[in-house]
């Protein structure tokens, strides 16, 4: 990554550029060349390593909802802001040492991955929970690569793009999962 950051975006810029350095246009570059805006997410789980239920009823998807709801419930309860104002804030106030007011969300990511793997998901949402999984993986990952700012800003900044996209992508589940829902009534 660094070398990437060194060779195709700093040394252009200071060999006969006649354009200044303007620090906020070359942020974006760097972020926007690094991670694209698309998320591919990474594979943490595969199908192997959730449980199936091949009861598709209305009720057990209703009941499989309401125990989603209370992991994640009571895994971020208590956590007031969110990760990316905790980020954005330690930047901002120049203490990258804030940023370890995210290690209640790795726990809590954690928490909600090991109970939501014990979950018996209907078969006719079970690729939906699977996706699920890899999301809040790869939304701890995000988090996780924030929190390493105080060593490696880059790193850091990374994290922050790859938390919007996997949320974006969450959003989308969410969605797909409503609309199942709704079917199923």
């Amino acid at each position: 990554m660094a070398e990437k950051f060194g060779a195709e975006i700093i040394v252009p810029r200071l060999i006969g550029s006649s354009r200044p350095l303007n620090f906020e246009e070359l942020g974006n570059q760097i972020v926007n060349e690094i991670v694209p805006d698309s998320i591919n997410l990474d594979i943490y789980f595969r199908q192997s390593d959730i449980f199936v239920s091949k009861d598709d009823s209305p009720a057990a998807i209703r009941a499989y909802d309401e125990e989603t709801d209370k992991i994640l419930l009571a895994a971020f309860r208590g956590l007031q802001k969110h990760p990316l104002v905790i980020f954005s804030e330690a930047l901002q106030t120049d203490n990258l040492a804030g940023v370890a007011e995210l290690d209640p969300y790795l726990k809590a990511y954690d928490e909600v991955i090991a109970k939501a793997k014990k979950l018996y998901a209907p078969s006719l949402i079970s690729s939906l929970h699977l996706r699920s999984l890899n999301n809040l993986a790869a939304q701890k990952d995000a988090v996780r690569k924030m929190r390493s700012a105080e060593t490696d800003v880059l790193k850091a900044v990374v994290g922050v793009r790859e938390f919007i996209n996997a949320a974006s992508s969450m959003n989308t589940l969410f969605k797909e999962f409503q609309d199942t829902l709704a079917s199923a009534r």
